[in-house]
């Protein structure tokens, strides 16, 4: 997300100047190296200086920056009542001769308490546990009493986000039969609807459990730092540059990778120092392709100090049978498909100390040799399932991207009812929920701030008539909602199917097209013809509805014709493509015909088929294998591929983040099977894993790399600017007063501000006293040393204009409420008076005039105070 950016023009002797600048704030992390430079030293007497005369000062944080700040100005503790911290060590009564306490304890004398910390979380939280009356400062103060003297690196260009929020601990309560986890990495910060239905069976077991999402909690820690604590380029010690979101699909292989899993390795050995402290008896993880890497840490340290502790997984990841605990072996119990009828007879068993061999569903390290898998008992009946509530989170506003972006996923089925296409793994028994379920769970969770929904199924037109059910439910409840979902391309549906889809609240559809020419619409089994294609993605533009297509390249009987006319229809049907969501190779997954039958379909491979089954047991990589009649290898499938990505960009097609990445793979060499499916590595052999382990403790820290860009920090009110462009300034001449500069005046500039003054005026008498006139005539020498530091202070009378662009993104929800707009505006819904402009900064901040402005955290509220004001 970009930063806050604005237009200042100033006024000047010799005309106006316009300044284009950055919105910066102070990052206190940044200025606090603990370097010993002599700009950090600065920055600590001024702290001190400032803290010297406020009464009842206690100082809050046993660590480094409080043992940096008195020992370097040890003056500081004649005016310190106390120090606070959270859990003194070993019951520590003292610290440099002053009591200690902790936030709850207090002395009534306490009226200021300077919190020693640079990290924006856990300033945050301290703030959180001081109580009501408490004056609480931190190093941020240093903005408010000398923004000149903050070095560069402190200021960082300000991105509008959620935080600060109330980020979870990670806390394990002890005494548990089980704890449920989720480990990083999820796409983006949805909700993992996955673990809640299992949350859901485990409430029905009586057992006592717990569920952790650990991976929400990670990637709030991560982007909060990333936006207020770090350096520009998060770098790791061995050179490894950490995305700037490595949360986003595209960056799902990193998961894979030691360098980035190993990065949080502080974070997984507080994970497990607090697991083996709780000693639950069994610890239950959800498994999919990005998060093995990170479970699999978790699961070696709990089992290192509690071997005892019965490792229970399932999910996407353990979904095939004929893998079974090879895909996770450090795994006792293995629950392979849908866990919602089969976790629950086995937990209990399993908390009461049995160790049960052979159950249908499941793979055991303690079954007999001979065992033959069965499948599970599947829910046959959805809406016997009770409605996910992700109740172990205090408020369903965790589940949001950092920059406001808040997609919630809903299942109205499962499986596939088509269930016929050749390169599909997704063959499951398709059943669906009743819509009136369906609904109830939209409105419970736009009751909770929701508004944007996907469907997270492959076939969400498996039935048309109860897709269309719920969307008249909808509207008949008049729910203001927005939907996205997968659709298959369908014969049966026209133009006012999608009318009717775009009047509930559809804004994008995701066709799974896959084949474009007549002759692999017959080889993939589609079930239409290209004509089909064409109507079906015309009449959702034309409906109003964003359209995106799916697209697979090179399938067993293909041929260069086949390219010819796939590249020919994708360009006729572009007025009505929005974007193209996915483009592969063909990828020779498990659970597909061309996997379980390849003979059939001429494909072979380039050593024994048995081999590498076992060595693969996921997905074969494309470079083993190829298909005849004609001849197609890895390097026919990615030529046609190239060839129809260039005639979509020469053709001016938009692509997909994650396309674009399987482009970059496809191109690289790396193989299609690299973004489709990154966890193949993990189904290797064990010395193929051995050799891409994990190096536990390599990485502990990171290097600080600043950008070397040199910036004039301005001050306007209360916001600080910053800016490049030093020639405009310097090259103007403007009025007296307009600005100040570090560099012109430095009595001036001290002598303007009476605070100052008096702290300045103390400090002397201090240093003369204690210290001696020498010190003093050297003191007073490098504070008046000039400097090559630019900053200014903007007086108001001087700024003919200030264009401030927020970069928010604002989304219609209902545009006829009684005489006002409702919007969607960063993580807020506003009603706004029709006939007057939006303005985000002032509609967030109250600063509207009476009536014109209503802001809530749903659509219900919102619409519940203009009633309200217009019944006035």
């Amino acid at each position: 997300m970009d930063p806050v950016t604005a237009n200042i023009t100033l006024k000047g002797k010799d005309g106006a100047v316009t300044v284009k600048a950055t919105r910066m704030f102070f990052s206190p992390n940044r200025c606090f190296s603990f370097d010993g430079s002599e700009e950090e030293a600065r920055c600590f007497e001024l702290i001190a200086e400032f803290l010297s005369d406020k009464p009842g000062l206690a100082l809050y944080g046993i660590g480094r920056f409080l043992t940096s700040l008195l020992d370097q100005l040890p003056g500081l503790l004649s005016n310190v009542k106390c120090i606070i911290d959270d859990a003194p060590e070993h019951g520590q009564a003292g610290f440099k001769g002053l009591p200690v306490t902790t936030p709850d304890k207090l002395p009534a004398e306490i009226e200021t308490v300077f919190l020693c910390e640079t990290l924006a979380i856990r300033l945050n939280r301290m703030r959180q546990k001081l109580g009501a009356g408490i004056e609480a400062l931190d190093p941020g103060l240093l903005k408010s009493i000398a923004f000149d003297e903050i070095p560069p690196r402190a200021w960082k260009p300000f991105v509008d986000s959620i935080y600060p929020i109330d980020i979870p601990d990670i806390e394990f309560q002890p005494g548990q039969d089980l704890i449920l986890i989720d480990c990083p990495s999820r796409n983006m910060a949805l909700m993992p609807n996955g673990l809640a239905y299992v949350h859901n069976a485990l409430k029905e077991t009586g057992i006592k459990f717990q569920t952790v999402d650990l991976d929400i909690i990670l990637y709030h820690r991560f982007h909060m730092y990333r936006l207020f604590d770090a350096p520009d380029h998060i770098i790791a010690n061995n050179g490894y540059e950490v995305p700037e979101d490595p949360w986003l699909a595209e960056y799902c292989e990193e998961w894979t990778k030691a360098k980035l899993v190993d990065y949080f390795q502080p974070e997984i050995e507080d994970i497990v120092s607090k697991l083996v402290k709780a000693a639950p008896k069994i610890l239950a993880l959800s498994l999919q392709a990005c998060n093995l890497a990170f479970a699999r840490e978790i699961v070696k340290g709990v089992k290192k100090a509690l071997p005892d502790t019965l490792i229970l997984v399932g999910g996407y990841s353990c979904y095939q049978p004929s893998i079974g605990r090879r895909v996770f072996p450090e795994s006792d119990y293995m629950i392979i498909g849908e866990a919602d009828l089969v976790i629950g007879p086995l937990v209990k068993k399993l908390a009461a100390g049995e160790r049960p061999t052979n159950q249908n569903g499941v793979f055991s390290r303690f079954d007999s040799p001979d065992y033959v898998f069965k499948p599970g008992e599947a829910p046959q009946d959805l809406d016997s399932l009770q409605m996910i509530k992700y109740d172990w989170v205090k408020s369903l506003d965790l589940y949001r991207n950092h920059n406001h972006y808040r997609l919630t996923p809903i299942i109205a089925s499962r499986g596939c009812r088509w269930s016929r296409c050749n390169f599909c793994a997704e063959r499951l028994f398709w059943r669906h929920r009743s819509p009136k379920l369906v609904v109830d769970e939209f409105e419970w969770l736009a009751d909770n701030g929701c508004d944007l929904f996907m469907f997270n199924e492959s076939d969400l037109n498996g039935s048309v008539e109860n897709l269309l059910d719920i969307c008249d439910e909808i509207i008949r409840r008049k729910l203001k909602i927005r939907l996205s979902g997968q659709l298959r391309i369908h014969k049966s549906i026209d133009r006012s199917f999608f009318d009717r889809l775009k009047t509930a609240g559809f804004i994008s559809l995701r066709f799974g097209v896959d084949a474009w020419a007549e002759n692999t619409l017959r080889l993939q089994k589609k079930g239409y013809q290209r004509q089909v294609i064409a109507a079906n993605l015309k009449d959702c533009h034309e409906a109003g509805i964003y359209t995106e297509v799916n697209t697979v390249i090179g399938v067993p009987g293909e041929t260069d014709e086949d390219i010819e006319q796939t590249i020919t229809e994708i360009i006729a049907c572009k007025a009505h493509i929005g974007r193209v969501a996915s483009i592969n190779p063909l990828v020779l997954f498990i659970g597909s015909v061309y996997w379980d039958e390849p003979e059939k379909h001429g494909i072979h491979f380039r050593t024994d088929k048995k081999g590498l089954y076992d060595k693969y047991p996921s997905v074969i990589p494309s470079n083993l294998w190829y298909s005849e009649e004609p001849y197609i290898d890895e390097h026919v499938r990615q030529d046609r591929f190239k060839r129809i990505v260039l005639e979509l960009q020469k053709n001016g097609f938009d692509l997909s983040d994650y396309a674009k990445k399987v482009v970059e793979d496809v191109k690289s060499g790396k193989g299609a099977e690299k973004s489709a499916r990154p966890d193949a590595d993990e189904f290797q052999t064990a010395d193929v894993q051995a050799s891409s382990a994990i190096n536990n403790g390599a990485l502990q820290a990171e290097r600080k790399e600043y950008d070397d860009k040199r910036r004039i920090v301005f001050r306007f009110g209360n916001e600080f600017y910053g800016t490049e462009d030093t020639g405009q300034i310097s090259a103007a001449t403007f009025a007296d007063g307009v600005l100040a500069t570090k560099t012109t005046g430095q009595f001036q500039e001290y002598l303007s501000i009476q605070a100052r003054v008096s702290r300045y005026l103390s400090r002397s008498i201090e240093v003369l006293r204690t210290e001696g006139l020498g010190a003093f005539v050297d003191k007073v020498g490098k504070r008046l040393k000039p400097t090559q530091k630019e900053h200014f202070v903007l007086d108001s009378t001087g700024v003919s204009g200030l264009e401030k662009n927020y970069p928010i993104a604002m989304h219609m929800l209902n545009d006829g409420f009684n005489g006002y707009n409702i919007i969607k505006a960063g993580s807020g819904f506003f009603g706004i008076k029709h006939g007057y402009p939006f303005d985000f900064e002032k509609a967030d901040t109250g600063q509207t005039e009476p009536g014109v402005c209503f802001k809530g955290k749903t659509v219900k509220e919102v619409e519940a105070r203009i009633l309200a004001s217009l019944n006035k």
